[in-house]
């Protein structure tokens, strides 16, 4: 659960850790799957299966025709054999794609070549989407087309890649290809663009790895991604400088490479995850630079962070093996369960469900290092602008709902608490030792008041400074034994008093024997403090042989 990288100057290893360490994705509860969904398995490998939005899920739809079934998440149970399915092609399909601008438009492609646009019609809130109220032809392909991808920044823009080793850029409101790259080495398995739009990174059948300008028509660079026999290559961009490749290597590993987009001479991490035979299917969230690595056939979905280098996070188990898995719009995510990612699963039990991806925490505010501002699904500039050279950054909206506080604002908060109560102890410090001497000074006046002479510690032979000091401190933290002092103070006067009016007790020696009555307080503040002592061992220091010294 962490990267291992070596540190200049030590022997030991670095680990680094990732926030989405103990990551797990958990399937829905049967009863809310779809079943009896019959799918078409495609063609090949690089086939999508399955294709969703924040509204609709769509799998091609098993038989010779082109049809395909688009269901409400909301819709669950068995499938009955008049399932409502939508006819799109004469031949099979071979790819679909959902728009990422509206929930109601999707894109279908065949074996025969042909593209098609759908604008469909939703019925009610819990039923199916069986009506299309308007269909697009692109032709153009002369060959099986897959992959096809529609263009997150710009509106009306599809992308698509034929096995006549072409790419196409498609305006679907003109119905025309206005770029076309015609002159690619082999068959495209997999394409994927960058974050700002402007580059194209597609994966060809004899394992290599392009870096293309659509716009230009031009490939920027190229370099061998994986070894191995399979040519089955997935891609995906991690942010405009480094892009990812999935794949086999020479000894039919299953291989994780994340290049330099400025520089394929050589990929600058590489990760191997098993020896399994399924295709790697690539889910990369942009914000969190968390990677889900599901295999298809397989039950295992593996995360990663991407965020320095390759972290291989915690491995989550589907509860049957996966045939395809595609992602929702991050605004359909419940934020306050700590939820990344919510995915759509087809699986080979012939069922649709969807699984949550959490980040265990146990705070309940709202986690804004992992929920940043992401993509809105709104178009950033039109496909005419985009075709010219424009370069319009992503619109962004916030994940955080309306009155709820933010783990950040939590955190400087109590800081700023913390150091408040700081500023609060060393004030309440302050104000104690101001009190203290200020305190001395008052009993100090009441002693000089009462026995006619100020109190000073060096009149008192063997009573250490120290001993003073304790005394006033004791005195401080015992205000009610001021009034006691007071009295033990005025003791001497009083049976002084006593002698004069004729009553002699035998503590009290003769008028020219006896010291003046303020020597008299001061020592008896002494005895009375000594007598007030807690442990033995003071009990003991403070002997009444000292008390009689002074007094005579």
């Amino acid at each position: 659960n962490a990267e291992y990288m070596g540190v200049e100057g030590s022997m030991l290893p670095t680990i680094v850790r990732s926030k989405f360490t103990n990551i797990r994705a958990d399937a829905e509860k049967k009863e809310l799957y779809l079943n009896g969904v019959e799918y078409y398995p495609g063609g090949s490998d690089a086939t999508d299966v399955i294709a969703a939005n924040g509204v609709i899920t769509i799998v091609p739809w098993k038989g010779v025709t082109g049809r395909v079934l688009i269901a409400r998440h909301s819709h669950t149970g068995r499938l009955t054999s008049d399932a409502p399915l939508v006819e799109c092609h004469t031949s099979p399909v071979s790819d679909i794609s959902a728009s990422p601008h509206s929930a109601n438009i999707i894109a279908t492609s065949s074996e025969n070549g042909d593209i098609k646009i759908h604008q469909l019609k939703i019925d009610g809130d819990e039923g199916v989407l069986t009506t299309v109220e308007q269909s697009i032809a692109l032709t153009g392909h002369s060959k099986r087309v897959c992959p096809t991808l529609f263009h997150p920044l710009v509106a009306q823009t599809l992308l698509s890649a034929s096995f006549d080793q072409t790419i196409r850029v498609w305006d679907i409101e003109k119905q025309t290809a206005v770029c076309a790259f015609d002159s690619l080495p082999e068959s495209p398995s997999w394409m994927s663009l960058n974050p700002t739009g402007s580059l194209l990174s597609v994966t060809t059948r004899d394992k290599m790895l392009h870096l293309m300008d659509i716009r230009s028509r031009t490939i920027v660079s190229s370099t061998v991604a994986h070894e191995g026999s399979r040519a089955m290559l997935r891609t995906f961009w991690i942010d405009n400088d480094r892009v990812g490749t999935t794949g086999h290597n020479n000894t039919m590993c299953r291989q994780l490479k994340v290049w330099d987009a400025r520089s394929f001479q050589k990929h600058t991490h590489s990760h191997d995850t098993d020896s399994g035979a399924g295709v790697l299917m690539p889910i990369f969230d942009l914000d969190t630079r968390l990677l889900l690595l599901p295999s298809r056939g397989e039950c295992n979905i593996r995360t990663f962070d991407l965020s320095t280098g390759i972290t291989e996070c915690a491995t989550s188990q589907s509860p049957s093996p996966v045939v395809g898995v595609a992602a929702l719009p991050k605004q359909s995510l419940n934020v306050m369960q700590h939820e990344v990612a919510r995915l759509a699963v087809l699986s080979a039990e012939k069922a649709v469900f969807r699984a949550s991806v959490t980040v265990p925490r146990r705070s309940i505010h709202f986690q804004d290092d992992i929920f940043i501002p992401t993509f809105a699904g709104i178009p950033s500039m039109t496909c005419d602008e985009w075709v010219s050279g424009a370069d319009v950054p992503a619109q962004l909206i916030s994940l955080r709902p309306e009155g709820v506080t933010a783990q950040s604002e939590v955190v400087e908060t109590t800081a700023a608490s913390a150091q408040q109560s700081l500023v609060r102890k060393e004030d309440r410090q302050s104000l104690f030792e101001d009190s203290e001497k200020a305190a001395k000074q008052r009993l100090n006046d009441k002693m000089a008041r009462f026995s006619g002479v100020a109190v000073q510690t060096s009149q008192v032979d063997g009573v250490a400074e120290e001993e003073w000091d304790d005394f006033w401190g004791y005195f401080v933290q015992c205000e009610s034994n001021t009034i006691l002092f007071a009295l033990f103070s005025l003791l001497p006067s009083f049976l002084v008093w006593l002698r004069l009016r004729g009553y002699q007790p035998n503590i009290l020696p003769g008028p020219s024997q006896g010291p003046p009555a303020s020597e008299w307080a001061r020592v008896l503040c002494v005895v009375f403090y000594r007598q007030q002592c807690t442990s033995s061992r003071e009990r003991d220091s403070h002997t009444m042989a000292v008390q009689t010294t002074q007094i005579h």
